[in-house]
């Protein structure tokens, strides 16, 4: 239950939930009186006046340097008369979200209209304000609180919201970490191909090779022309391919360790499926093992280590006629004159009934070819049974059995699956209300509304990856709307940290001085990964940045180091004397553990090279990896 107790004079309400005693300043009849009281309380703050920046200028991070950053990335400032100063803020809707650098205790407002605070520590809602209202022109209404959050929202419940000036305190004292990062490339770069001239422009998801080098597909600045990029540099473009127009690009792609590369365009206006070697398929040729029918559209193309090309079609039962069905195809790319076989489709039978007409859907493969993860629907079943997680052709998870965690099991998003079969995906179990989930090896390791790492999940789950050492990046929605990209191991996510959020601050040239700020994480769940793992113990990410100083944003893909020096990959036994080094505990546990690796999800620290012929097996390349890093670590 909340008390108040409101003095008449002054309109100062002492308010008294359960979590927090806030003391609230506000007087509809005299913001002056009310804001010197909060002044008083307050005694030490950050006033943000909202002129520093032009009319419509989107405000995300540009303030991130006085601890406070405004999340949801639809904040702009709005030049208005009504404000005292004639500029302020208005939410881009009825909610403006702010995160801050350290604890705060105090937070107030000019404003018009209508505003109410929520303040969160650590996720957990702390306290909510009642509505503050301003009959005409601006006024102030102000918050001191016993109990520190890290993070407020300020919203008018009745429509838009506007905020002129914006005071919170103490002041920062511990600015923000600045996070090294690897920017990989960026939009606007400039590039090189055949000797011509290049300007990055759109950037797609990142994928990596088995040697974890990274690559992507993109658009140039010339309208319709795509790329394919590769470690450092352009490999294609679309304007090589001689027998026909492409224009366009999807986000996923694939490519081999031998440089056969697969994508998603149009093809004389045609939806296509393109690689190396040309066109593959094309909208309105004949499907693939469906006899009668012909291709309406392909999508989500990947392609395994060896160039093994999967992806996704519907078909239609006459040239350009309506969706009757979907299949998963796949083709040796890297071998000359191989057919496009169909794998699975609708009207396959799995687990006993039929997939229906819109399944198969996302799916995830093994970087060596050894493992295809699947979500799909089949028709039969009752309502809240009908979704399956299928691996290697046999049914994982079902719809509607027990989650073991009080639910059933929900439908099934954005999989990945690892060389050993390790695997991660996204869940919206069958509850009420329903929640997002991450799954890992079928279990359920964090759901919407819990913690981790200080941070609350929120609405959903962007995009899964796991590795073939078994780590595991999910690109989640916080509590605030924003985005934070957790990483853990499969083992136990509950460790898992979060390496990456909106807001944060970055550094590409190593000298420790931010060069950029964190605007969004860019990660679909309509395709996987989102995110992709190196070998090397980091990960790639898509992303939008803000340069300090700067007020245009662009796209960029950045590598981030998750793990320690590689140098100490083979440092397996961790305690003791062994703590440190590559010695000769490291030694004994590799030949103790010699031969294949035991079944997924059970561990095998020895597999030191978790790639090609190595991948599931204990052997010559994880002892030449301690041989080769004999002694201390760096």
């Amino acid at each position: 239950m909340i008390t108040r107790l409101c003095s008449i004079a002054i309109a100062l309400c002492i308010v008294r939930p359960a979590a927090a005693t806030v003391n609230v300043y506000y007087n509809y009849q005299n913001g002056v009186a009310a804001r010197a009281s909060w002044i008083a309380a307050a005694f030490d703050f950050t006033l943000l006046n909202l002129l520093d920046y032009p009319d419509a200028t989107s405000v995300t991070t540009q303030y991130a340097s006085q601890g406070i950053t405004f999340v949801d990335g639809f904040d702009f400032v709005e030049s208005n008369q009504s404000f005292a100063d004639g500029q302020g803020m208005w939410g881009g809707g009825d909610e403006i979200r702010v995160r801050f650098s350290e604890p705060m205790h105090a937070i107030a407002t000019n404003f018009i209209g209508i505003v109410r605070f929520i303040l969160y520590d650590k996720g957990v809602e702390v306290y909510q304000s009642t509505d503050f209202f301003a009959p005409s022109g601006g006024t102030f209404a102000g918050l001191v609180s016993d109990v520190p959050f890290d993070s407020a929202v300020i919203v008018d419940v009745t429509g838009e919201v506007y905020i002129d000036d914006l005071y919170f305190g103490p002041p920062v004292t511990n600015l923000p970490p600045v996070i090294p990062v690897t920017r990989a490339i960026r939009q606007g770069q400039a590039a090189t191909y055949g000797g011509r001239p290049i300007t990055i422009g759109t950037l797609g998801a990142p994928f990596t090779d088995s040697n974890g080098q990274p690559g992507f597909v993109g658009s140039t600045s010339t309208p319709g022309e795509s790329f394919v990029w590769f470690n450092d540099a352009i490999q294609f473009l679309s304007s090589d391919e001689r027998n026909s127009t492409l224009s366009g690009r999807g986000s996923s792609m694939g490519f081999s360790d031998d440089g056969e590369f697969v994508y998603e365009t149009t093809s004389d206006g045609l939806d296509a499926i393109y690689s190396s070697r040309g066109v593959l398929l094309a909208a309105g040729d004949p499907t693939p093992a469906i006899p009668g029918t012909f291709v309406q559209q392909s999508s989500l193309p990947v392609m395994t280590a060896g160039g093994m090309a999967y992806w996704l079609l519907r078909y239609s039962d006459s040239v350009g006629g309506a969706e009757i069905g979907r299949a998963m195809v796949r083709m040796d790319v890297s071998r000359r004159g191989a057919a496009i076989e169909k794998v699975n489709g609708s009207g396959d039978i799995v687990d006993g009934y039929p997939i229906s007409a819109t399944s198969p859907s996302i799916f995830g493969v093994s970087r060596n070819g050894a493992h295809l993860i699947q979500t799909m629907s089949l028709d039969g079943p009752a309502s809240g049974h009908r979704s399956r997680l299928v691996i290697d052709g046999t049914v994982a998870l079902r719809g509607g059995d027990p989650t073991g965690i009080g639910n059933n099991w929900g439908f099934f998003y954005t999989p990945s699956i690892n060389d050993r079969g390790e695997y991660a995906f996204v869940t919206f179990p069958n509850s009420t209300p329903s929640l997002s989930a991450l799954g890992i090896n079928g279990s359920i390791v964090l759901s919407e509304g819990e913690a981790i790492d200080g941070i609350a999940l929120g609405t959903s789950i962007s995009g899964t990856s796991i590795s073939n050492d078994g780590i595991v990046a999910a690109v989640v929605y916080t509590h605030l709307l924003g985005k934070a990209l957790l990483v853990g191991d499969a083992a136990d996510f509950s460790d898992a940290k979060a390496i990456l959020q909106n807001g944060d601050l970055v550094d590409f040239t190593g000298d420790g001085v931010a060069d950029a700020g964190v605007i969004d994480l860019n990660a679909a769940n309509n395709l996987g990964p989102g995110v992709s793992f190196s070998n090397d113990g980091a990960v790639f990410i898509e992303v939008d940045l803000l340069d300090i100083g700067s007020l245009t944003p662009y796209e960029a893909i950045l590598r981030l180091d998750i793990a320690p020096h590689p140098a100490c990959m083979a440092n397996i036994v961790q305690i003791g004397g062994s703590a440190n080094s590559v010695d000769t505990d490291d030694l004994l546990a590799v030949i103790s553990a010699w031969g294949p690796c035991p079944a997924a999800p059970l561990p095998c620290p020895a597999n030191i090279i978790a790639v090609g012929g190595s991948a599931n097996s204990v052997d010559t390349d994880d002892l030449l990896a301690v041989i080769s890093t004999w002694g201390p670590c760096p």
